[in-house]
């Protein structure tokens, strides 16, 4: 379809290439996206991994959590920003969190968002910017009460961040 986007470069390790039969190897593929875009699940690659005679097809779809960029702003510039999001902007939702401790290495670790600031009164703020237009998502943990809110001018995004979102903090994940 016109709305995928495809990989414009992929970048494998060249050890890849000197391994011999029944060796295996952990590595990170880096792959270039032809251009960016705010739409979660726009972003489609296929490759394949051959091994032998044969081969396995692999789809990688990242989602926008995964794509979003390194954003710096201040405490004051996050509260000033989500305070005049309401509506389609803001998504909000109560969950079963993990301890704090562990809370903001699991987000994270599944969603490509930057600390603003320090926990402050048991809430955790994180912010990244999307790939295109690098207008920034907002999150806010409220570790006390047990719940999240995710904000942005793009309505698509909050939704698909917040069910990243869950799936990162809840205890049962």
């Amino acid at each position: 379809s016109g709305s995928t986007i495809g990989p414009s470069r992929v970048v494998v390790p060249n050890e890849i290439k000197l391994l011999e039969p029944k060796e295996t190897i952990e590595c990170m593929v880096g792959i270039d996206f032809s251009s960016a875009s705010d739409r979660d699940g726009s972003f489609h690659a296929k490759l394949e991994i051959k091994f032998g005679s044969g081969g396995v097809p692999v789809d990688i779809k990242p989602s926008i959590g995964d794509v979003l960029l390194p954003c710096n702003r201040s405490v004051a510039e996050f509260d000033s920003a989500t305070s005049r999001m309401h509506g389609f902007n803001r998504v909000e939702t109560k969950c079963s969190l993990v301890d704090s401790e562990d809370l903001e290495a699991r987000i994270v670790s599944r969603i490509a968002l930057s600390r603003v600031g320090k926990w402050q009164d048991g809430n955790l703020r994180l912010v990244g910017a999307l790939p295109a237009s690098s207008d920034p998502v907002y999150v806010l943990v409220k570790h006390g009460e047990g719940k999240i809110i995710v904000y942005c001018d793009h309505a698509l995004v909050v939704n698909s961040v917040m069910n990243s979102l869950k799936r990162a903090v809840s205890t049962t994940t």
